[in-house]
């Protein structure tokens, strides 16, 4: 309905937010937005041998995860993210874990597919799912990737 819809457009600006040039480094996975501490066993996640670090964000943030990060232990790139928000995107949305997968893009570690999952009273069960395609490695960019959403509701 009308309200899904507004938390949906909610999310989605917010990742066009996330994307500004200006926000980025507020929202890279770095000791500057995270406390970080790796787990001792690395494990194979899409066929890179990945290290488990866990992460606590350092301010309240919808764009920052308490959670994990698979990162590739040959380049130390992102290739997944999974966690709970720091801060809830949508007052509406209740408890809403998010999964970020990556994948390397002319050499950079670049987003792929998102999803979150939340329950509110109000709404129930929504999961929402965001592709990200069409990615140009530009040094000046001027704008976000392209993305497909779909959103299910049991």
């Amino acid at each position: 309905g009308i309200l899904r819809s507004a938390i949906i457009d909610k999310v989605l600006a917010g990742e066009k937010e996330m994307s500004a040039v200006a926000n980025r480094e507020g929202v890279w996975v770095t000791s500057a937005n995270y406390e970080m501490h790796p787990e001792p066993d690395p494990v194979e996640i899409s066929g890179h041998k990945c290290l488990i670090v866990d992460l606590k964000p350092r301010r309240k943030s919808p764009h920052l995860f308490l959670g994990k990060a698979w990162v590739d232990a040959s380049d130390f790139t992102v290739v997944r993210l999974t966690g709970t928000p720091s801060q809830s995107p949508s007052f509406f949305a209740g408890e809403t874990t998010v999964l970020r997968e990556y994948d390397k893009v002319d050499g950079f570690s670049m987003a792929t597919h998102a999803e979150a999952h939340s329950h509110s009273f109000l709404l129930g069960d929504t999961v929402l799912k965001i592709d990200y395609t069409g990615y140009k490695i530009d040094r000046n960019p001027t704008a976000a990737p392209e993305t497909h959403v779909s959103t299910t509701h049991p």
